[in-house]
Order: structure tokens, then C-alpha cells, then sequence
């Protein structure tokens, strides 16, 4: 949290419960990677699989998908190369969670919509319409993404897909989990 950047209000109804958070390392490849923006909502309580912002020990912060079992805390990497952090015991009490990772959105401008509560194999890209603000399509990624799909939402060179029509390409490659892919736009 030291670093400070500006300030860029969400896009959303009560910005003032959300920040912006720029993800560092690699321990969420493939889905969230370093220098990724990641859109956090401001709440002290995370439920079983959402990704979330934790504060622990000694101030160390990390973006990692939560669980609890009993009382125990476990946060999980999507890179396979680390292991959890398990946190239990008097250990509970230097925890705080920052918040809910509600999206995030990719150096190359696409916003990611990952479902945090479900592994899923089911992936979406869509394509916005001509000139209509990704805004006006992120409820209904956040929704696709509540019921268990991955959602790509494409950033287009001046909002006109006409200049990017193969903007999907390589998306794929970047998720090997899902296997199968749809393709859709406005």
C-alpha cells in the first residue's frame, strides 16, 4: 500500500467502498498476472473460494483465493509453483481482510471477470459494441462470472471491434484450465 499512483474511481454505484489494487508477482498465473489492476470491494469478511485482498503476520498483503476450515485460514495461489499459506491459531488474530477482488483487468486492457467460488471449465469473450462504454457490460460479466464462466471483456482500439477483429487470440492460451470457449459481442 505504499506505493501511490493517483486516484481512478470504479465505474461503480458507491466507489468510495472500492479501490484499486496493482497485483505484484506471479502466484495467481495464469488468470492474474503482475501489473494486472485488480478491482477490490471494500468488506471485512470473504466467503469460502472468493478472491480476496488479506493482510497478515507482519503486514504482509496478498490477493489469494480464501477458504476457511474450522479455524483455519487458507490461502490458495492459482499458480501451482506455490503452496498455500495456512494460517491458524493465535496467528488469526494479525488478519484482516482488505477486501473482495470483485475484477481484474489485464495490462493489454481486457477485463477479467473470475469466478472465485467455483473451478469452472467454461470460458466467455465478448466483444463490446461500437462505441458502447465496457461499462455498460460488466453486470452481466460479474452475473456469467457469479454462476461459474470466466468472462473476457475486450478492449477495442477506439470501442469499433473493426479494428482488432482477431482481439481474442491467444486469450485461450493465457487459461489452459478452460476448455471450452464462446465467443460473443454486441
Amino acid at each position: 500500500y505504499n506505493d501511490d499512483y493517483g486516484v481512478e474511481y470504479a465505474n461503480v454505484r458507491n466507489p468510495e467502498e472500492y479501490f484499486y489494487l496493482i497485483v505484484k508477482g506471479d502466484s495467481m498465473e495464469p488468470r492474474i498476472k503482475d501489473g494486472d489492476l485488480a478491482l477490490v470491494h471494500k468488506q471485512p469478511t470473504l466467503n469460502d473460494g472468493d478472491l480476496g485482498v488479506i493482510v497478515y503476520g507482519d503486514n504482509e498483503g496478498t490477493l489469494k483465493k480464501f477458504s476457511r476450515r474450522g479455524n483455519t485460514i487458507i490461502l490458495s495461489p492459482f499458480n501451482p509453483d506455490y503452496e498455500p499459506k495456512i494460517i491458524s491459531g493465535e496467528d488469526l488474530n494479525n488478519v484482516y481482510i482488505a477486501g473482495k477482488v470483485v475484477e481484474t483487468k489485464t495490462k493489454s486492457g481486457n477485463w477479467i471477470f473470475t469466478p472465485a467460488d467455483k473451478e469452472t471449465t467454461t470460458g466467455f469473450i465478448f466483444y463490446p459494441g461500437g462505441k458502447v462504454e465496457h461499462e455498460a457490460y460488466k453486470p452481466l460479466m460479474r452475473a456469467l462470472s457469479a454462476k461459474g464462466v470466466l468472462c473476457v471483456l475486450i478492449e477495442m482500439p477506439f470501442r469499433l471491434a473493426i479494428f482488432d477483429v482477431n482481439a481474442a487470440d491467444g486469450i485461450a492460451d493465457d487459461y489452459p484450465e478452460i476448455t471450452d470457449w464462446y465467443i460473443g459481442g454486441h
